[in-house]
């Protein structure tokens, strides 16, 4: 399971809350940070989950989603579209002979229909799986309360930065 630690912000209807987390691990070893425009912005990321923990505002708690989901979900959204654009490149001339086009033609346009189709079918089936929650992140337990916020002064050693400091509920 990928699991990190979050604050709730915001508890809604139906079991949800939103919880904020610090961007780090994956992002802070990839290569692309420079380009990826989700790193820049905020170091922090707002996300739904469900509320299995009952979790109040204020709350520090674990958010994990299983690993066998991630894996899944992201083959799903990149080799659906990219198999549909195969198919429809190499069936394009078969399905375009009939129309009169040519195979430098059909080709092309039926491989773009196929990345477009694959789209909508990975379209669909997020949707199918976030009813289902079967993409959502779960609040799995509660760590403990924030009570204030310290901030550590600037030294040789390292930045100034927030640090939460959270009553011992462990």
């Amino acid at each position: 399971m990928a699991q990190t630690i979050g604050k709730v912000i915001g508890i809604e209807r139906n079991g949800w809350a939103r919880v904020i987390t610090e961007r780090t691990g994956t992002c802070s070893s990839c290569q692309t940070t420079q380009n990826c425009h989700s790193c820049l912005t905020h170091a922090q990321i707002e996300t739904r989950a469900v509320n299995a923990a009952g979790a109040r505002v204020g709350d520090l708690v674990t958010v994990s989603i299983k690993t066998e989901t991630l894996l899944k979900s992201a083959a799903v959204l990149y080799l659906v579209p990219v198999l549909g654009l195969l198919a429809g490149a190499l069936f394009g001339p078969v399905v375009g002979k009939p129309l009169c086009l040519s195979e430098t033609v059909a080709s092309p346009l039926f491989g773009f229909v196929g990345f477009s189709l694959g789209f909508v079918l990975v379209f669909f089936y997020s949707r199918k799986m976030s009813v289902q929650n079967r993409l959502s992140p779960i609040i799995v337990q509660v760590i403990g309360a924030l009570h204030k916020v310290a901030i550590i002064p600037e030294t040789a050693d390292h930045n100034p930065k927030n640090e939460f400091c959270r009553l011992g509920n462990n």
